[in-house]
């Protein structure tokens, strides 16, 4: 991937690489997703190569001048250089900053024309809840790359839509809170629940557990909900936890329409719950799983309207 973004590598030594003709640095290699406590045992700075870096990690590796490389994700930051399957670009470069703008309204357009199947632009602006002239604006921009197609007012989505959108929504943002509990994926979203009607905190779990309470073939490894607060930590079973790999994952997102597509559900045992839209589900499944999560993804994305209404 490095050498097909243009950048010169050569390996002076089995733990070494040199990158762009500059120093030779550290080669550290691990076959598994990066942990928030590998960071402790990394030493000084290097190349990190691992099968999986979250967004959170890849900013904390940055600031203390490593670069990386995420293999299931194709992306790398490398001596200064962002690179994104197979391209690469200066950071600091404003020309060469990413075509597509990263505000969640932009997105929360799109989704909503994924989510209706066809549209008109007034529909879309309601339901992104932004302005008429920012909907007429994305949406010529995405005809623009073949993404959308307009007629006699009328929008509906390019068979590539939803993976443009998987491929770069940026995340919801937000502040993050992780929670230990004891029981199995279900037991603890069902605790999480009942812990958030308790204090009047409004909960919705996406993720594998949403995508299992839309259609029971996965196998949720964890709970990831959003949230409009977080509820008190240390509550019952919940036990707030530092470890990235907890059992339970709350998220405050930055992103204030994420949830506004959600829709109701219920678990196996029969509750009652609020679910996000398969688009987001989908997303999150990938968030916590990688690509390796495919198949889920394409049965989340076999959910989204056609363009036809069926």
């Amino acid at each position: 991937m490095l050498i097909d973004a243009g950048v010169d590598v050569a390996l002076p030594s089995p733990d070494e690489v040199r990158l762009n003709k500059g120093p030779a640095l550290r080669l550290v290699t691990l076959d598994r997703p990066l942990r928030g406590r590998d960071l402790n045992g990394l030493g000084g700075p290097g190349l990190l190569v691992a099968t999986r870096i979250g967004p959170t990690l890849r900013a904390r590796l940055q600031a203390n001048a490593w670069s990386w490389v995420a293999e299931d994700a194709q992306a790398a930051h490398v001596a200064g250089l962002d690179i994104v399957v197979g391209q690469a670009r200066e950071t600091t470069d404003p020309e060469a900053r990413p075509r597509w703008p990263r505000g969640h309204a932009t997105f929360a357009i799109v989704r909503a024309l994924l989510l209706a199947g066809r549209a008109d632009q007034a529909t879309l602006a309601g339901c992104a809840d932004c302005s008429q002239p920012l909907v007429s604006r994305t949406l010529r921009r995405l005809a623009g790359d073949g993404l959308v197609h307009g007629r006699r007012g009328e929008w509906r989505p390019g068979p590539d839509l939803a993976r443009w959108w998987l491929d770069r929504y940026p995340g919801p943002g937000g502040t993050t809170l992780r929670l230990w509990a004891p029981g199995r994926p279900w037991d603890n979203a069902a605790t999480l629940v009942d812990a958030c009607d308790q204090e009047g905190v409004d909960v919705t779990l996406t993720g594998a557990v949403a995508a299992d309470a839309t259609g029971p073939w996965t196998d949720p490894a964890r709970v990831t909900a959003y949230v409009n607060r977080t509820p008190s930590a240390d509550r019952g079973d919940l036990v707030e936890s530092s470890d990235p790999e907890a059992p339970i994952r709350l998220v405050v997102p930055a992103d204030n329409r994420i949830t506004a597509t959600r829709s109701a559900s219920q678990s196996p045992a029969g509750r009652r719950l609020w679910v996000t839209d398969p688009l987001v589900t989908a997303w999150a499944v990938r968030d916590e799983a990688g690509r390796s999560a495919e198949d889920q993804i394409e049965r989340l994305l076999a959910l989204l309207p056609r363009p036809d209404g069926t």
